[in-house]
């Protein structure tokens, strides 16, 4: 465990404002260097340690259980997950909301999966709170994307 006069090392992905990576800097850390998709840290002790960027699912992991549900799309989008995937992230979401007591917004993020996910789960977890108001504009929804071609 690192103590109060430990360095740490932080990595920030600034597209998508979050921290990508802290750590302790055992032995103090004399050069940070980003070297194409590669970051180094060069110790005062001289030695060199390399980074390593975790798998895309593993970062998603990471986002859905710390709850980050809306930066977990934006990374798995701006990374080209598939439109499954992704919309696995939102009904994922949609629940997460609907726990919370948003129902609002969970009828939006289970809208986005229209043509990606089961309808019926949808509805499922729309009729077991007993949302009716809401479970008909997801029904709206999903009859436009029918109208759409989507």
């Amino acid at each position: 465990a690192a103590g109060r006069g430990d360095a740490q090392v932080s990595v920030y992905d600034l597209g998508h404002k979050l921290v990508a990576f802290s750590g302790p800097a055992a032995g103090g850390t004399l050069y940070l260097a980003a070297v194409g998709n590669r970051v180094l840290r060069l110790s005062s002790t001289g030695r060199l340690v390399r980074l390593l960027e975790r798998d895309m699912a593993a970062k998603l992991r990471v986002l859905t259980g710390q709850r980050q549900f809306a930066t977990a799309i934006d990374v798995a989008r701006a990374h080209g997950s598939s439109p499954g995937e992704v919309a696995a992230l939102r009904e994922a979401f949609a629940r997460h909301l609907l726990d919370r007591g948003d129902v609002d917004g969970a009828v939006e993020q289970f809208a986005g999966t229209i043509g990606h996910a089961p309808p019926s789960r949808a509805v499922r977890a729309l009729l077991q709170g007993a949302h009716v108001g809401p479970l008909a504009a997801y029904l709206e929804a999903l009859h436009r994307a029918a109208l759409e071609g989507g």
